[in-house]
């Protein structure tokens, strides 16, 4: 049986919708996830921020019913993983510029215990109810949903190798790496880009391997989701912020004669 909310719902077929968290408020952050949200992405990559405070706000995900935190952690060394899965209590984990099969299969190994994987084993975590969760070594591959992204040519070339990899149970398209590297500074907004994109996520679908995207407008969401990509985060809480002040200053000037 499996135990991850959101594991279930993209394994059953259903979409899955979110948004990312950059400024490490976990109010802003317990406010979202309490909005309807299916996921909400608490990113440690981008965000400079201590283990206290993504404990907050992994908490403040957790107190709302139906919506669960998905950490974005800073890279791929397996001390790290170990540290963020015991002592925040966090299950979905989300791997930034994962490049092949053979590194996604390493991330996977990171978070296994033996004898299928690496992983060290501590029976009084916050991740094993304090040692209340008697089954948990036992039961923790089916509590777990580990996310590669895909964030490069290389990485995009190798998609569905890397997608296939047990144990990782879906991919995310890394928009903004790819078109950055890529030299598509207009991104999804970019025909050429957006088809590329497109028949990528079409072909995982095809394949039964569930993939999503951080997403900035409602027709890149809709496109993506027309091709078959079932995992959607759109926006972030700084967009949110920004676009609305953005839009309320520009009226308030106008009213203003300015």
């Amino acid at each position: 049986m499996t135990l991850n909310p959101l594991r279930r719902k993209i394994s059953e077929g259903g979409v899955s919708l979110g948004t990312i968290v950059f400024s490490g408020n976990s109010h802003i952050t317990e406010m979202l996830a309490c909005l309807g949200y299916d996921f909400i992405v608490i990113d440690a990559e981008h965000t400079f921020t201590s283990p206290e405070n993504m404990l907050a706000q992994v908490r403040a995900v957790q107190v709302c019913p139906g919506c669960t935190p998905v950490l974005r952690v800073p890279g791929h060394d397996p001390d790290a993983l170990k540290g963020v899965m015991d002592f925040l209590g966090v299950d979905n984990l989300m791997f930034p510029l994962v490049q092949s099969a053979d590194e996604a299969r390493a991330l996977v190994s990171a978070c296994t215990y033996p004898r299928k994987g690496i992983r060290g084993y501590a029976g009084t975590t916050r991740l094993t109810r304090f040692g209340t969760l008697k089954d948990y070594a036992a039961t923790a591959n089916d509590r777990q949903c580990l996310i590669a992204q895909i964030e490069s040519e290389e990485a995009m070339k190798r998609i569905l190798d890397i997608g296939r990899v047990p144990g990782i149970h879906a991919l995310f398209i890394g928009l903004g790496d790819l078109a950055q590297e890529m030299g598509v500074p207009r991104g999804m907004a970019d025909p050429e880009f957006r088809e590329y994109v497109g028949r990528a996520v079409a072909e995982c679908a095809a394949h039964g391997i569930s993939v999503g995207s951080f997403q900035f407008s409602l027709d890149g969401a809709r496109y993506f989701r027309e091709k078959g990509g079932n995992i959607i985060s759109l926006g972030s809480d700084l967009r949110y912020v920004a676009d609305n002040a953005k839009h309320d200053l520009t009226a308030l000037l106008a009213a203003a004669g300015h």
